[in-house]
């Protein structure tokens, strides 16, 4: 794959590998602060089968600089204790990337699935970068942030570009404020949303 994607097997196979990104399939392995990354295995075979069922462990890890765990999950199906008779089988690991990117680091992403009744295993490794959320033009005067993002509600993730579904529902989120007057130990801050068309038309405002 041209994503730089590294694949081992040991006894276990999948037919194909898919990388989602926001629900859609895509081919990079260059993420926008704040997308939803999922890794899709189709197919896998070589797994013991005990009386129809299949006993699959799934592990995922993202490593940074090759050195810092950043997230763990030592095992996704855990409580898949009973097993599954799916087939053929899928199984899906993901994760949202909200990662540190404004040093140049470098990630992996390491998926294992393994057979809990046999020594089969398929190893899955991805390289991949970091990119800030460039959506969002943003002036700052005397306050800071840590990040401003716009969220969609109904998706369920980060908003990475101008098209949107006008039937969702989205939250401007500012997380990490920093800079507002304290007064008795409280702040009082004030938030208004302006909105105006493609033709610079004002549409509303609202002080909220």
């Amino acid at each position: 794959m041209n994503t730089g994607a590294y694949t081992r097997g040991d006894g276990l196979s999948s037919d194909e590998i898919i990388i989602e990104i926001n629900g859609v399939i895509e081919n990079r392995n260059k993420f926008i602060n704040g997308e939803k990354v999922k890794f899709i295995f189709n197919n896998i075979t070589g797994l013991k089968n005990e009386n129809g069922k299949s006993y699959p462990g799934l592990s995922l890890y993202i490593v940074k600089n090759d050195k810092d765990t950043v997230l763990q999950n030592d095992d996704l199906l855990a409580n898949l204790e009973d097993g599954t008779e799916l087939s053929p089988l899928q199984l899906q690991a993901n994760f949202t990337a909200v990662l540190p990117h404004d040093n140049e680091e470098s990630y992996k992403a390491l998926v294992k699935i393994w057979d809990k009744k046999g020594d089969g295993s398929l190893n899955y490794e991805l390289p991949f970068t970091m990119e800030a959320n460039k959506l969002l033009k943003i002036k700052k005067e005397k306050l800071t942030f840590t990040e401003i993002y716009l969220w969609d509600k109904t998706e369920n993730h980060v908003v990475v570009n101008n098209e949107i579904n006008i039937a969702n529902e989205f939250i401007f989120a500012l997380e990490g404020i920093d800079g507002l007057e304290i007064v008795d130990g409280k702040a009082f801050p004030s938030l208004s949303i302006e909105i105006i068309d493609n033709n610079g038309k004002f549409q509303c405002f609202r002080d909220v």
